[in-house]
């Protein structure tokens, strides 16, 4: 309030800030206009309402007469309203009675009012000399919150007092309550000044200053805003972020300035501050602001603790958010092709593996249908997957008059432009687009279309197709498509686990080094630095974003002081660095760096130095890049291999890797011990050599090279010490990332115990089928399961008759449940010994058996 100056229209005063309240000590009425009227004749050239509230010896005719001297066009402020004369009965009483708050609700009524009718404030003036004895205490009150609220307005009061009704302690009364009092000595006006509200506001202008200074200093967008959505203040951020000046921000409505709209919105902050009475944070995307930020709303109060508005702090989160979006992406892609492996194994048919593929194509891409299409033999594109919506919406009828989709497609329109090219690309437009052949009837309509090939050893071997998401394709979509296609390319081509978690961890570092860039693609710092004076010429204001400190503490700092916030352990070799680029004109070096948080931030600084023509080195120049994100994503790989390769060597299986020479290339611990050998004395050495014949497990990689697998591939393993274990080897050929197979990656299965199973089984079969007595074997629920020759030659009946029916079927009807009954026992835990007991023959008859039921 008090930065614009008013003319006060009084010579002795001069020009005055808005919420300047003053008082005038007067004995005659030419007192009161000497005064009064040139008060007011300013107030009305300034477009200012007044309001003059008059009480004897001036009545309200007299007033008019005597501004009608200085103004001669009263009348026309008079009709128009900007000027109000009126008697005190109408300004200070209402029905005989004097009430401070009734007058000082009509007062702030008044400068709404004001503010609303596009006056740029409020001048006032009401005389006392109506007020009796017993009133001015409550008076002294009412000039009080007055007082206060003149200072938070654009109000300007002044107001007179019958110096024959003061005493001298209502004297000192009316002065403390106003800033300055004008009285009459030897026919001049004197400016008499209270002095202890001056010294308050010259310490209070002073830290006025100094809080100013800061606010304008602080790179948030700040506004102080009031209970009406009005900007009272707002720093040289916010003004300049939308456009105006600090003085033009004031009055205006903070939804409208801020956010282009009539009325707040429901998430506003400010809004909810003056719901609740708490502080509120919230994050906004604003046009009007340019982007994202992070939105706080902190409780302000007047002197009484009454909320009067809040301070809105709006910080710029953009590049926050960017970051955050591309981890976001990051993070989407590998959680996409995580999915895609895991599916492998579980996925009991193509389809169901493709139809895994397409639903993460379609959730990375935000795509409402898309399909997998492979390329067969007869140079047709068959379907793998396609998805659900496409086919609801698809109304494309067969020669039958059924409804069908297509299964089979001729390479040519869009596709062909993926297939032939070997290449992505997308429209926005693909009616329009120079490959359309366009779309065949009831084929749901296509706003947009991305298609990325699947290659597989350099050679396209489908595509998949994505279409209609709701704002189009762009190259980020493309991309991220693009990194998921060799995951899908490899999921639909392996089968087995060890495969799947191969192609898992390349397409992971794939993925690593795609993104990597991604994550790193912030904004660098540029610098150069006086090699003379060890100062800085330029510094870009985005290391305080890097490090925290602001441009002017880099600067304060010189380029010795940032030396000593670099890492203890980084710096001796940092300052070789630069003494070495002193001799070859440039240099780099990645260290860590401790920021202004106090966390140390790891950051990778290239640089030249720049010399004069004598040779000498005057500047060395350079980028700062924060490769913190980077420098953490290469520690999680390498934990990530770490943590690989104890799953490999917790594997009780052993593991082997083949080169094109038949040279092993690695092993697990399994393999050391199932040899005998150790992992180094193994490698380098022939595969063949550890097996009982060498040349079948020659023959065996051989295939795998050829073929691409081999299952249960039968050897014998030879220990070092002669012994033999049997195996089974499952293996498949391993590729780079370009595709190119570099070896053959095998799992051995020991079935030395599965061997001495399927023995002993057999011999017991061979014993059970030999054997003469009657052996048959049943389900808990009584289900007969086998059935030797004992038992056809015993009960005449077959096999093929009894088998699956129940065993109640031999009991006689005076023993039936006897079965039954004894099952239950088992079930129990009982062991039932030998008895006899009568059982049926096919043909009927009893017959008397000695018999024993074992569990």
């Amino acid at each position: 309030m008090r930065e614009s100056l008013r003319k006060s229209g009084i010579n002795i005063i001069g020009d005055i800030p808005w919420g300047t309240h003053f008082c005038q000590f007067y004995q005659t009425k030419e007192d009161l206009m000497d005064i009064l009227v040139p008060y007011f004749k300013a107030g009305l050239e300034s477009n200012e309402l007044c309001v003059w509230i008059t009480s004897r010896p001036l009545e309200v005719e007299e007033a008019k007469e005597a501004m009608k001297k200085a103004v001669p066009d009263i009348d026309f402020y008079l009709e128009k309203g900007q000027m109000e004369i009126i008697p005190y009965i109408h300004g200070y009483i209402k029905e005989g009675v004097f009430d401070p708050d009734r007058v000082m609700n009509d007062w702030i009524e008044k400068i709404d009012q004001v503010m609303a009718s596009g006056y740029d404030g409020l001048r006032a003036s009401g005389d006392n000399r109506w007020l009796e004895k017993e009133g001015w205490d409550d008076f002294v009150d009412y000039e009080k919150k007055v007082d206060a609220f003149v200072d938070k307005h654009h109000v300007i009061a002044l107001c007179p007092y019958y110096l024959d009704m003061c005493n001298p302690a209502e004297i000192i009364d009316v002065i403390s309550n106003h800033e300055f009092a004008l009285i009459k000595k030897k026919g001049k006006w004197e400016q008499i000044e209270n002095s202890g509200r001056k010294r308050a506001e010259k310490e209070a202008t002073e830290a006025a200053k100094s809080w100013k200074s800061t606010f304008d200093a602080v790179p948030d967008l700040i506004a102080i805003i009031d209970n009406e959505y009005r900007i009272v203040r707002a720093n040289r951020a916010m003004a300049a972020r939308l456009g105006v000046t600090q003085e033009e921000c004031v009055g205006l409505t903070c939804h409208c300035a801020i956010h282009g709209t009539d009325k707040p919105h429901s998430f506003c902050p400010h809004r909810q501050l003056l719901k609740d009475g708490a502080e509120h944070t919230t994050e906004v995307c604003e046009d009007y602001l340019g982007g994202y930020f992070g939105v706080s709303t902190t409780l302000l109060h007047d002197s009484e603790g009454k909320l009067i508005g809040s301070v809105y702090v709006a910080r710029d989160i953009n590049e926050l958010k960017q970051e955050e979006h591309r981890i976001c992406r990051y993070n989407s892609i590998l959680e996409g092709i995580n999915w895609i492996f895991s599916n492998v194994m579980q996925a009991k048919t193509e389809e169901e593996l493709g139809n895994a593929c397409l639903s993460v194509a379609l959730e990375i891409t935000g795509s409402q249908f898309g399909f997998i299409n492979e390329m067969g033999a007869d140079g047709l594109l068959h379907d793998i997957a396609k998805s659900e919506l496409g086919w609801e919406q698809c109304l494309m009828y067969d020669k039958t008059g059924h409804r069908c989709p297509p299964n089979d497609y001729i390479v040519h329109g869009l596709y062909s432009s993926v297939i032939k090219n070997a290449k992505s690309f997308f429209t926005n437009d693909p009616l329009s687009h120079p490959d359309s052949i366009g779309l065949p009837n009831g084929h749901p309509p296509i706003t947009s279309f991305l298609g990325v090939p699947l290659i597989q050893d350099g050679k396209t071997v489908g595509l998949i197709a994505v279409a209609n998401r709701e704002k189009g394709y762009s190259c980020e979509q493309q991309e991220d498509l693009e990194a998921i296609a060799p995951a899908v390319t490899q999921a639909l081509q392996r089968k087995k686990e060890e495969q799947e978690r191969e192609q898992a961890e390349r397409a992971l570092m794939e993925s690593d080094e795609r993104f990597r860039s991604v994550l790193e693609n912030s904004l660098d710092s540029a610098y150069r630095i006086n090699l003379q004076n060890k100062r800085f010429d330029y510094m870009s204001p985005v290391i305080e974003r890097i490090t925290g400190f602001s441009v002017k503490d880099i600067d304060a700092s010189g380029s010795n002081g940032l030396l000593d916030h670099i890492h203890p352990d980084d710096r001796p070799r940092v300052t070789v660095e630069i003494v070495r680029s002193l001799e070859e004109g440039f240099g780099a070096h990645e260290y860590r760096f401790k920021c202004k948080d106090g966390k140390y931030r790891w950051l990778a600084d290239h640089f030249s130095i720049i010399k004069d023509k004598t040779g000498m080195a005057c500047f060395r120049a350079g980028i700062v890049r924060d490769i913190t994100g980077r420098k953490k994503a290469e520690e999680t790989i390498r934990l990530s291999n770490i943590y690989n390769r104890s799953l490999i060597e917790a594997s009780l299986d052993p593991l082997v890797t083949i080169g094109h020479d038949g040279k092993i290339t690695d092993v697990n611990g399994a393999t050391e011990q199932v040899t005998g050998y150790l992992r180094d004395e193994l490698i380098g050495t022939d595969f063949s050599d550890y097996f009982t014949e060498p040349e079948k497990a020659h023959e065996g990689y051989q295939k795998v090279f050829t073929d691409g697998t081999v299952w249960n591939y039968p050897l014998e393993i030879q220990h070092k010490d002669g012994h033999i274990t049997p195996v089974l080897y499952n293996a498949s050929v391993y590729k780079n990332e370009t595709g190119t197979v570099i070896g053959v990656f095998a799992a051995a299965r020991d079935i030395t115990e599965r061997k001495k199973a399927e023995e002993k089984i057999q011999i017991l079969a061979n014993a059970v089928e030999s054997s003469e007595d009657a052996i048959i074997t049943k389900s808990l629920d009584g289900t007969i399961t086998s059935w030797n020759k004992g038992a056809e030659k015993v009960y005449g009946y077959p096999a093929e008759e009894v088998l699956g029916k129940n065993i109640s079927m031999l009991e006689p009807d005076d023993l039936k449940g006897q079965i039954k009954h004894f099952s239950e026992k088992i079930k129990h835990g009982e062991r039932i010994q030998h008895y006899e007991t009568l059982r049926l023959k096919k043909e009927g008859t009893k017959i008397k058996l000695r018999a024993a039921t074992p569990p």
